[in-house]
């Protein structure tokens, strides 16, 4: 349990980097955790800060164990930076007992002019597979947006994969689609439906 908190202490130390310097900023820490009868345990930390500019950053963490092996990672931040944008991110990430694993994450930033910025993605992988895709969003002051996604899986058993994006064009706002589908060999098949 020992090595759990520490762990989590190290990943939300640098608490006050959206709010400003540690020496300028006036915030809280907390963490705490629990051991189960069965083997599992869990940890959660916070962190918030409020800088003298008007900027503030909160950041928190949580770490499961089960007793087979399995476990959970999430953590999250958002703040305000002193020029008034917002910013969040969060993440998360999972290994089952039989050694499958997935994460998964996303940055947003919303400026002042109603400008925002999200990036997003997720990753996985077990014994049959991996999947992952990542999405970008860009919003202009006038509410044009600008959309890509990406995605990409692979068969461990056929060795077949497929690869796809999405668009939305800034201009007319038109979505579009392409996608294709390989063998292990590389040559192209028919994707399923």
């Amino acid at each position: 349990m020992k090595t759990s908190t520490k762990t989590l202490i190290a990943i939300l130390a640098p608490v006050i980097a959206i709010a400003g310097t540690a020496a300028e900023a006036q915030g809280s820490f907390r963490v705490g955790g629990a051991r189960a009868p069965n083997g599992g345990a869990a940890v959660h930390g916070q962190v918030r800060g409020q800088a003298p500019n008007g900027a503030y950053g909160a950041r928190r963490g949580t770490a499961v164990r089960g007793p087979n092996g399995g476990a959970v990672v999430r953590g999250s931040a958002r703040g305000r930076t002193a020029d008034g944008s917002y910013i969040s991110r969060r993440g998360t990430a999972v290994r089952g007992p039989n050694g499958g694993s997935a994460v998964r994450g996303a940055n947003t930033t919303v400026s002042p002019d109603g400008t925002v910025q999200r990036r997003a993605g997720f990753a996985a992988e077990g014994q049959n597979g991996q999947a992952q895709s990542e999405a970008n969003l860009y919003r202009n002051p006038d509410g044009s947006i600008d959309y890509n996604r990406t995605t990409s899986a692979t068969n461990h058993n056929s060795g077949n994969s497929y690869n796809g994006q999405v668009t939305v064009d800034p201009v007319t706002g038109e979505r579009s689609r392409t996608y294709s589908c390989t063998d292990a060999s590389g040559a192209t098949i028919s994707c399923p439906r």
